[in-house]
């Protein structure tokens, strides 16, 4: 999934929104997250929370869950970002339905070197699974 800043500057999900099983090829995987990356979109309208259909929705969807309580349950969040051509990987630590995900220490935050699917997918593969710990920017 990429991820779009509305001009208030809350970042939503974005389309598209793809599901590739752990045991896909890496050059696949990390294709996919430079594809999705490739999609950052910026200044979107923010939506209407209540009016709009949850920009997590289709996320729910794929995960075969209607809730986000229910998606939160024992998931891994890696975040993929970019920023002045560098790309991190972003192991998430998980803090249930009500705080959702937060970052980890830095030291847990895995920079590439290059943009090759191959190698990316395989960090991101080698991510899930790994322990994470708390950053220190959230409150226990």
């Amino acid at each position: 999934m990429a991820q779009a800043r509305t001009g208030t500057g809350l970042w939503i999900s974005w389309p598209p929104f793809t599901k590739v099983p752990l045991d896909a090829p890496a050059e696949d995987i990390g294709a996919l997250v430079l594809s999705a990356l490739d999609k950052t979109t910026y200044d979107v309208p923010a939506p209407n929370f209540r009016t709009d259909p949850m920009p997590i929705t289709p996320v729910l969807a794929l995960a075969g869950v209607k809730t986000w309580g229910a998606f939160v349950k024992g998931t891994e969040l890696v975040g993929a970002e970019l920023d002045d051509g560098r790309l991190s990987l972003v192991p998430m630590v998980n803090r249930g339905s009500r705080r959702g995900f937060d970052h980890p220490d830095a030291e847990q935050i895995v920079r590439a070197a290059e943009f090759d699917p191959a190698t990316i997918g395989q960090l991101l593969k080698d991510l899930f699974g790994a322990p994470v710990r708390p950053g220190g920017s959230s409150t226990s």
